[in-house]
């Protein structure tokens, strides 16, 4: 879990209170869904906005920043898979 510290930067706290095992696209966009609105490409825009935040504060070589960079690439590849439909 990540500290208040960098949960104060963050928009969606509720989410990154979750443990690391269940940060993902999928629970991202289940998360979004219910608390947000029912829009895949809002739901992708605004994680894409909190990686930003959280990668500016967070050590790429912890595990937390690990998992953040490898649900960046999984974003990005899978908004290229969708504007390539």
């Amino acid at each position: 879990m990540l500290s208040d510290k960098i949960l104060d930067e963050v928009r969606y706290t509720n989410y990154w209170r979750r443990p690391l095992t269940e940060w993902g696209i999928e629970t991202w966009d289940d998360f979004f869904f219910e608390e947000i609105q029912k829009s895949t490409r809002k739901s992708h825009q605004a994680l894409e906005s909190e990686l930003k935040t959280l990668m500016r504060i967070i050590d790429r070589k912890s595990r937390e920043g690990q998992k953040l960079i490898s649900i960046k690439h999984k974003l990005k590849d899978l908004n290229f898979t969708f504007s390539r439909l």
